[in-house]
């Protein structure tokens, strides 16, 4: 970014789930600023003010939210809501340096299940001390029956019994396979963790971030249209939940705006 104005310190930022692996930081390279980088550091964004302002302000005193941020590819729109989360964190809601990607071809099924990962590492990353709350137990044996594989050369899989959450870097392409009956169970158990995360965990509310439509060509906007606009209900309806869309104008507009999601 070239605008002049100081760096912004936060006081505070989002919290990484590496640590929950005794890791400092993400293993996985990302073009995107991170928290604790001492190359890539939060730190050197600049500017943005005005629509930092303007998540912050559609966000507090909600009971939930729906946000989208547009722009060209590598404009910094991911990290924009790297700070967003960060600012959130320091008013009292939760939220980590994780995201939840779109991936060609998902499934809600598939898609549900990798939010609702994403919002109980949040919760557990976060507010610790409620691990063993029978709402986050009951997640995490849902979280338990799937497992993830990076789209990457040769292959990688991660069985989800070993961790307490997704255990590779969301900002890869990923497919979450799920029993069929997660959109029964799953709403339910989102609720829970809101509620929990709220009521025992004296948070605001939770951050979802999702991103990666980037990665979407045009002919598959419909489908991504068709995904969230099937998970309105089940995912973006809760109260304690403020999801924050992010992508270039054109799959956002394809994808948000035509199909009313």
């Amino acid at each position: 970014m070239s605008d002049p104005r100081p760096t912004v310190t936060l006081l505070d930022v989002p919290p990484t789930v590496w640590r929950l692996f005794n890791l400092r930081g993400s293993p996985y390279f990302q073009d995107t600023l991170e928290v604790g980088h001492e190359r890539r550091g939060l730190g050197l964004f600049v500017g943005r003010e005005a629509e930092l302002g303007q998540l912050l302000r559609h966000i507090r005193g909600r009971d939930r939210s729906a946000q989208v941020v547009t722009g060209p590819a590598g404009v910094g729109k991911t990290t924009l809501v790297q700070r967003l989360k960060g600012e959130a964190v320091r008013l009292g809601y939760l939220a980590t340096d994780r995201l939840v990607p779109f991936s060609v071809g998902d499934t809600p099924e598939q898609f549900f299940a990798r939010a609702l990962a994403n919002v109980y590492d949040t919760v557990l990353v976060s507010r610790p001390e409620l691990a063993a709350h029978e709402s986050m137990q009951r997640a995490q044996q849902l979280i338990r029956t799937g497992r993830m594989a990076t789209g990457v050369a040769g292959g990688l899989t991660v069985s989800l019994s070993t961790f307490g959450g997704l255990g590779a870097n969301a900002s890869r392409t990923a497919t979450l396979t799920t029993p069929k009956d997660v959109l029964l169970d799953g709403p339910r158990l989102l609720h829970d963790l809101l509620v929990l995360a709220r009521e025992r965990g004296q948070a605001q509310g939770v951050v979802l971030h999702l991103n990666n439509l980037e990665s979407l060509r045009p002919r598959d906007f419909p489908a991504a249209a068709d995904l969230l606009l099937s998970l309105r209900d089940p995912l973006l309806m809760h109260d304690g939940l403020h999801v924050v869309l992010v992508g270039t104008a054109d799959a956002v507009s394809a994808i948000v705006k035509s199909r009313h999601c």
